[in-house]
């Protein structure tokens, strides 16, 4: 049966069609990863994105318009965000929303505009748009269905699907990364594996879940430095929906303000996302009322959180447990897995830990709540992993009242080499470029392992094998983690060096490091040493050469 227009309970049930195909899938696309390391993350990143979309379209139950369905998606797609796939994901849905602002339904024509402003958004969204990957395949998917000869919804997804999987086969002769992986482009993929999902949501069909969705959850906390044991200023969590008709964010933002800490006001004239710590929730309730109808309101006593913390159970602790601080100068906010490099970053001066990296990253709104709970009026933003950039380049343009200053920071070592560097007294600007270049002089060293067999140019890789990353590159592979340490610092100090870090990771003792770094000392006696736990995931080592 034809399908000649989009109304609001087609668009719920083939978005939610869509997002269970994506997590379905997820790990099949997860896969695809091009590089052997345990770092394959493009499909739960797209599902968590996904998945946060769907649950602020859910709180629209009532809305008898398509517009602002699409345009609640859009805001929990940037609001939840994750890695490079997660953000682009989002930016495709955000510009479909604004394609279909104001419509109550979609014909096949308005559909075919929005995707291609979904489409025109992504690729201003990324610095340099690379062709073989999602960008590619969500222009083709655009343009099969805009020249689709039918009035059908349903049979131009078809179409348009076909063209995008000829386009996903050939992602390989664009990306000769993906030829030599003998892969497609991951987040090519996940964008089909989400379109079919819609697809049978168009023809009625219910998408079986192989296996259960992670947990629904917003992120992975953050963790303030001192802050776990300090008493509570502000005891209730307190968030909600609000939606009215031309809601003024700056408005809300600046009553609610003197209520409490840690506000987080994000949204459009019809839908506010409220977060905020509070004494006093029934006068956030009150005010927010004023303005429009309270969704989704939940309040959550932090005092809870703050006992698990003082057990020390972090990974429990409420991210926004934290004392009050006076107004600062500046502030600084860093990405890291583990206890011991959060505390070396710490030391270092910074006040926001995000908990996340590899296989776990942040959301984007795990980012502008870190920026806003501290009170200053300038932040620096350091997200020490390559995929998780351009969520702080998205979470930098929803923070509007502080001057929020990206340093592209691609590993740990990157990241503290640039804190290294920061001086107090100098402008924004100054800082921005003496971080930049510090972190670009630092070589990063990653001890990994294989989790699958691999061909990487003339390197044959079994899974299980112990891998050495110099700079994100594989170089070095063997049966036994020291012997790969000691080949890739050996490339790494053949490169120019005088001072090696090392951070060891959750799988190693203090024990084997200390023996480790005695190995290197008599090899390399000009060679100045430092070791430090790390407490990372993933990694047996962090290497830090400068």
């Amino acid at each position: 049966m034809k399908v000649n227009m989009l109304d609001p309970s087609l668009f719920r049930r083939a978005i939610l069609a869509g997002c269970a195909n994506l997590v379905r899938f997820r790990e099949e696309i997860n896969r695809l990863n091009v590089f052997p390391v345990p770092d394959g993350d493009t499909g739960t990143n797209m599902s968590l994105t996904i998945q946060s979309a769907a649950r602020q379209m859910e709180s629209l139950r009532q809305s008898d318009s398509v517009g602002e369905l699409a345009e609640a998606l859009a805001l929990g797609a940037l609001m939840g965000a994750r890695g490079n796939s997660g953000v682009i994901l989002s930016q495709l849905l955000r510009g479909i929303g604004q394609g279909l602002a104001g419509r109550k339904t979609a014909s096949k024509t308005d559909l075919a505009r929005a995707l291609q402003v979904g489409v025109d958004v992504a690729v201003k969204a990324v610095m340099r748009p690379v062709e073989g990957t999602i960008l590619t395949v969500a222009k083709s998917l655009a343009q099969g269905y805009r020249l689709a000869n039918t009035g059908d919804l349903r049979a131009a997804l078809e179409e348009a699907l076909r063209q995008a999987h000829s386009t996903l086969a050939k992602t390989p002769e664009m990306l000769p990364v993906l030829a030599q992986a003998g892969v497609v482009d991951a987040g090519g993929k996940g964008l089909i594996v989400f379109m079919e999902g819609i697809l049978a949501g168009f023809k009625g069909e219910e998408i079986p879940m192989d296996s259960p969705p992670p947990p629904m959850v917003q992120g992975k906390p953050s963790v303030a430095g001192q802050s776990l044991v300090q008493p509570l200023e502000y005891r209730y969590c307190t968030e909600m929906i609000i939606k009215g008709h031309d809601l003024d964010l700056d408005d809300l933002r600046q009553r609610l303000e003197p209520m409490g800490d840690s506000l987080l006001v994000v949204g459009t004239n019809r839908v506010a996302k409220i977060h905020i710590h509070t004494n006093n929730p029934g006068a956030v309730f009150s005010v927010s009322c004023e303005r429009g109808t309270l969704h989704d309101i939940k309040v959550d006593n932090m005092e809870d959180q703050h006992r698990d913390a003082e057990k020390g159970n972090l990974e429990s602790a409420s991210s926004a447990v934290q004392m009050a601080v006076e107004e600062m100068a500046y502030g600084v906010v860093a990405v890291a897995a583990g206890e011991g490099l959060a505390r070396v970053l710490f030391s270092l001066g910074v006040h926001e830990v995000v908990s996340g990296g590899q296989t776990m990253n942040p959301s984007t709104e795990d980012l502008v709540a870190a920026i806003r709970r501290i009170n200053a009026p300038v932040v620096y933003l350091l997200p020490n992993n390559k995929n998780i950039i351009l969520a702080a380049e998205q979470a930098k343009g929803l923070v509007s009242e502080k001057q929020v200053a990206v340093i592209p920071t691609r590993s740990i070592p990157q990241g503290i080499a640039a804190l290294l560097s920061f001086e107090p007294d100098i402008s924004v600007e100054n800082n921005i470029a003496r971080m930049q270049a510090s972190a670009r002089s630092v070589q990063t060293g990653e001890i990994t392992f294989a989790i699958r067999d691999s061909q990487l140019e003339e390197m044959s890789i079994k899974a299980g094998e112990i891998l050495g990353l110099q700079d994100g590159k594989v170089v070095e592979k063997g049966a036994g983690v020291e012997e790969v340490v000691l080949r890739l610092l050996d490339r790494m100090v053949g490169n120019g060096g005088e001072i090696a870090t090392l951070y060891y990771g959750a799988g190693v003792t203090q024990s084997e490091a200390v023996n480790l770094l005695e190995r290197i000392s008599n090899m390399y006696p000009h060679l100045e040493l430092e070791l430090h736990s790390g407490g990372q995931p993933i990694y047996y080592y962090i290497i830090s050469v400068e």
